[in-house]
């Protein structure tokens, strides 16, 4: 609970404050200055070290930005920011950290669409309480959907009602697909 606290409150401290744009958050010498140089003893406590006493060099050198230690919670408050919610943040709560990552790196050609990925993080909160089907599950399935349908929609070019609708029908399809 409290590295989740500190992801949320952490990302929303970087993207606000850093000031910097995707250009330069796509950089990963800034990454690494920040975690090696600056801040290592906040990573050292955010990704302790595994039982044989070895950090996982991703989260501090920033050669993997979608699991660098500061990296991802930029571009997650980048690409999750709603200003138009009285909480610009408030989706940066709906998802935990494994879920986030199947969205942001494990399907990168859907995170490359923000507008995409907000989309789907609203749809999983508005539609993730069922008895008989996991929110887990129905998350996965559906981003499983949605990929196969880049092949043949060009997402880019959809506004963000339209996506919201195409996610929450990929969703229900995948809820019923997964109920059997």
């Amino acid at each position: 609970m409290q590295r989740s606290i500190f992801d949320r409150e952490t990302a929303q401290i970087l993207y606000e404050q850093a000031l910097m744009v995707p250009g330069e958050a796509s950089q990963r010498q800034v990454w690494a200055f920040l975690s090696l140089v600056l801040l290592p003893d906040v990573c050292t406590w955010r990704w302790p070290a595994d039982s044989d006493g070895r950090y996982v060099a991703d989260r501090f050198k920033g050669t993997d930005l979608t699991r660098h230690a500061f990296a991802r919670l930029w571009t997650r408050a980048h690409v999750l920011h709603d200003p138009t919610a009285d909480d610009p943040y408030h989706l940066l709560d709906v998802l935990g950290e494994s879920d986030l990552d199947q969205i942001m790196a494990r399907r990168s050609a859907l995170a490359a669409s923000p507008a995409l990925v907000r989309s789907i993080v609203r749809a999983h909160r508005d539609d993730r309480y069922d008895d008989h089907v996991s929110s887990r599950a129905v998350l996965r399935e559906s981003l499983m959907r949605l990929l196969r349908l880049t092949a043949f929609l060009d997402l880019d070019s959809a506004s963000e009602p339209e996506l919201g609708h195409l996610v929450r029908r990929v969703r229900a399809e995948a809820r019923a697909a997964l109920a059997g």
